[in-house]
């Protein structure tokens, strides 16, 4: 795993000019990444990119332990600023954010939902699936020489901000005793373990080289 993404940061990263374009790929937060910048004026750079990735794992919220599967998916459109005329980047912009969570459980034990304790006959599946807002804004800071046109190595790192606000839980149970009024309640209580993915961390980096 190391290797491949030792291969995927150093060769998938690499940028190739055409006249005022410069395109590559990144490994961040948010995914893999494809994206082509363009110079406007001597301060201001205009990025369009897409990124994506997939993970499964497990998890516990609320004492129900999930299967949980993540998705990224955003496209956006950033607006890169070099206040100094150097490599530093003030960025803004937003992205279509397709970012999602499914959540699948099947307890073998009893579990409470809700204010009731089900068994697991009672109970049957937990599907779940979390979703954020359809269009996020972005803010954030970085390095990049990639529009430089200069012979060698060169890199991009940044730091920013996804705003894709609240997460919006959805919940069903295949068990036909479990009532909305639990589910519900299940519902909200996600949303408030999930709580902290309102402001999403996004951190990349990137390695550069022309010939």
């Amino acid at each position: 795993m190391k290797k491949i993404i030792l291969a995927t940061l150093i060769a998938g990263s690499t940028y190739v000019s055409a006249n005022d374009f410069v395109s590559g790929m990144k490994l961040g937060t948010l995914g893999v990444g494809l994206q082509t910048t363009t110079k406007t004026s001597d301060k201001l750079d205009i990025r369009l990119e897409a990124n994506g990735f997939s993970y499964s794992t497990t998890s516990t919220k609320d004492d129900v332990t999930y299967n949980t599967k993540l998705r990224l998916a955003t496209v956006g459109a950033i607006a890169d600023y070099h206040p100094f005329n150097n490599g530093f980047t003030l960025s803004g912009g937003v992205y279509y954010n397709a970012n999602e969570l499914t959540l699948d459980a099947t307890p073998a034990n009893n579990v409470k939902i809700g204010n009731t304790t089900y068994t697991p006959a009672q109970l049957g599946s937990l599907n779940g699936k979390v979703e954020f807002n359809p269009i996020s804004p972005y803010l954030g800071m970085g390095y990049t020489n990639a529009t430089k046109y200069e012979k060698g190595w060169s890199f991009t790192t940044e730091a920013g901000v996804l705003f894709q606000g609240k997460p919006d839980v959805t919940l069903s149970a295949t068990g036909t005793a479990v009532t909305q009024a639990d589910l519900q309640k299940e519902t909200s209580n996600l949303e408030d373990d999930l709580s902290s993915l309102e402001y999403y961390p996004v951190l990349t980096v990137g390695f550069t080289y022309r010939f």
